[in-house]
């Protein structure tokens, strides 16, 4: 019987020890549940923060490829006008080359109003 009793007590301190370390865990729960509980709120504005950030990343993203599109087109456009503007100057010179041999009787010609005499000069008296 003494054995038992020993048993008994041996059994009943093990069984105050488990008790002990379950209260332990039991607090050591409670905390982490409880700075979850608190942390939680601060993990929501983390996030809602972190959507707005992209949010106006996205924004931002969006401005820079409608520049760089207006850039694009403004370039393309520029370069259209260069090829038109050149296109206009080459038929120009064209032009200037087909009609040349027209216009060069008529710049080498005696200017026919310079052998006139002016109508507003006196006319030339006779001998008096």
């Amino acid at each position: 019987m003494a054995s038992r009793l020993a048993e008994e007590m041996a059994l009943s301190q093990q069984h105050e020890e488990i008790l002990a370390r379950r209260e332990v865990a039991l607090r050591a729960a409670e905390r982490l549940a409880d700075s979850r509980a608190q942390g939680l709120p601060r993990v929501l504005e983390a996030a809602e923060a972190a959507a707005a950030k992209r949010s106006a990343m996205l924004q931002a993203v969006d401005a820079a490829e409608h520049r760089l599109k207006t850039r694009i087109d403004a370039s393309s456009r520029a370069d259209i006008l260069t090829q038109q503007v050149s296109t206009c100057e080459c038929r120009y010179w064209a032009s200037v080359e087909r009609l040349l041999p027209d216009w060069e009787g008529v710049l080498h010609r005696p200017d026919e109003a310079s052998t006139q005499p002016e109508s507003d000069a006196p006319a030339p008296q006779g001998n008096a």
